[in-house]
This record gives C-alpha cells, sequence and structure tokens, in this order.
C-alpha cells in the first residue's frame, strides 16, 4: 500500500510518495527533467550535431540525435520529441522528405519541425514550420524554438 501523500496534495489528486521520491531523485541527478524539452537533431554531419547537441544541452534542453532521415524518423516513433531540427540535404531521406512523413503522419502532425540549410536561395517546398540557414547561432535559435513552440499546439505528456 501508498504511504499516505503530503496535506498539499488534496484526495482528488493522491499521490504516492515513493513515486514522487524516484521523480526528486531523478531531476536532482540530472537524469530527467519533466520541463525539459526534447529535441530531436538530424544531420549527416556528425561535427554539427556534436557542436548543436552541446549547445541545446548546455540550454537544458534533451538531445536526441539521428545521422540521416530513416533513422530520424524510427526515433520520432519511438521517442516523440517536443520539436525536431533537421538539415535539409541528407542520404536515406532528406529533410523535405522527413518533414513531409512527419507532418503528413496524424501522430506527429504537431510537433515543431525546423530545417536547416547552407543554401542561400530558395528551396523547394516544404511543410516546415521554419526554415533556418547555416551557420546557426544560439540565440537566433533559441528564438525561433520560442517563435514555433508559440505557434503550435501545445502537447502534454506525463512519464514516470
Amino acid at each position: 500500500m501508498y504511504e499516505k501523500s503530503p496535506d498539499f496534495l488534496t484526495a482528488e489528486f493522491p499521490f504516492p510518495l515513493h513515486i514522487l521520491r524516484r521523480i526528486r531523485a531523478r531531476i536532482i541527478e540530472n537524469e530527467w527533467n519533466p520541463f525539459m524539452q526534447k529535441i530531436l537533431i538530424v544531420d549527416d554531419e556528425r561535427d554539427a550535431v556534436d557542436v548543436l547537441s552541446l549547445m541545446l544541452e548546455m540550454s537544458s534542453f534533451d538531445v536526441v540525435v539521428a545521422y540521416n532521415g530513416a533513422q530520424a524518423f524510427r526515433l520520432i516513433e519511438e521517442k516523440r520529441p517536443d520539436l525536431i531540427l533537421s538539415d535539409f540535404m541528407m542520404p536515406e531521406l532528406d529533410g523535405v522528405s522527413l518533414c513531409r512523413k512527419v507532418k503528413g503522419d496524424p501522430q506527429t502532425a504537431n510537433i515543431p519541425f525546423i530545417l536547416m540549410t547552407a543554401a542561400k536561395g530558395p528551396i523547394e517546398d516544404a511543410p516546415a514550420d521554419r526554415i533556418i540557414t547555416k551557420p546557426i547561432e544560439l540565440g537566433n535559435l533559441l528564438e525561433t524554438f520560442e517563435q514555433v513552440s508559440k505557434s503550435t499546439a501545445p502537447r502534454l505528456r506525463v512519464a514516470f
């Protein structure tokens, strides 16, 4: 049987203390943060992925990486990221094709999708929420995340 919940948790919202203790321990150990957004970075250039991952992790994001579009699509179904940041040109499945698959699936269509490109000219029509050009500055990237997150429906996930 569960221990009694503290007074601030009412009978309408009983929460077992052992679960609260486990969540607190994971947050303290920096293993998990329920408020941390999960970002999927998709790029075939490993150095670019390493730099972006480091910048985003230092900005308190939970980062998942994929090195091509096919791998990314499998991870999207498995990890359910809060936002996808994908390169435009990649092997196996390019960024535009990945974006079309994500936006075409009702289960993933509401995930904000940002395409990155080194091309200076116009790129083909993609259903991405934003298209940004490389090189990427962290401040501009975080601002883009905020804008895109505000323009899409919020998703609530609870995991234990």
